[in-house]
């Protein structure tokens, strides 16, 4: 998803796909770069940079790129970043709850761990609620109410996105259930198309995967 905004604002990239349960990740030429071994980051010209929002905001002002995106006007700015802010703490939890109930057991042989998996559900759950409740207005139809997307609608729509290596009910739930965030998310993939679908072009086979090995469990 990281990868959206370069292709939808044009900016010249190489995009490095890495196998994470093969811990591609890990290699020294990566970790040379970025001794955290997380990803994703980005090596601007020798310049390296971590985490998706810092990269996002470094991406936003160093190109220039529509003001839509990350605001100039310092209020309107500070709401994005309140966004951001808050992303860390509270949707973040949709990854942490896939990740503890279907891609650590599924993909890496992890034993699950059920009290992860319970907390993560309710934070994840609490999050989505206030999405739907308050980040999503009348006005427009992208979080708080805004015309165009942010850099903030590209962060969340990542996370959202994490719902689909669920099983095909529990996903169609958590959606069912909160109707304007389902629209958003289609607006998100209308606005941005051709770029969204590029931008997850590898998913489908990891879902895949995690389907099959899911399949051979519940035999």
């Amino acid at each position: 998803m990281l990868s959206l905004i370069p292709r939808a604002s044009n900016i010249p990239h190489e995009l490095v796909v890495l196998n994470l349960v093969e811990k591609e990740h890990t290699r020294p030429e990566y970790k040379e770069m970025n001794p955290t071994c997380q990803v994703p980051f980005i090596n601007d010209d020798g310049f390296v940079l971590p985490e998706s929002t810092a990269i996002l905001r470094y991406l936003a002002a160093s190109h220039h790129l529509a003001d839509h995106w990350y605001p100039t006007d310092v209020k309107a700015r500070a709401r994005i970043d309140y966004l951001l802010d808050w992303y860390h703490t509270n949707i973040y939890h949709t990854s942490v709850y896939v990740m503890e109930r279907e891609l650590r057991p599924h993909l890496w042989k992890a034993e699950r761990d059920d009290s992860k998996v319970k907390s993560s559900e309710e934070k994840m759950i609490a999050a989505m609620n206030l999405v739907e409740e308050f980040f999503l207005k009348p006005e427009g139809p992208f979080l708080l109410g805004a015309s165009q997307p942010s850099i903030a609608d590209v962060v969340f729509a990542c996370e959202y996105t994490q719902t689909l290596f669920l099983p095909k009910a529990e996903e169609e739930k958590l959606l069912s259930e909160r109707p304007k965030t389902k629209k958003w998310l289609e607006v998100m993939e209308l606005s941005l198309t051709p770029h969204y679908t590029e931008a997850h072009k590898t998913l489908p086979d990891l879902i895949k995967m995690v389907e099959a090995v899911r399949s051979v469990k519940t035999l």
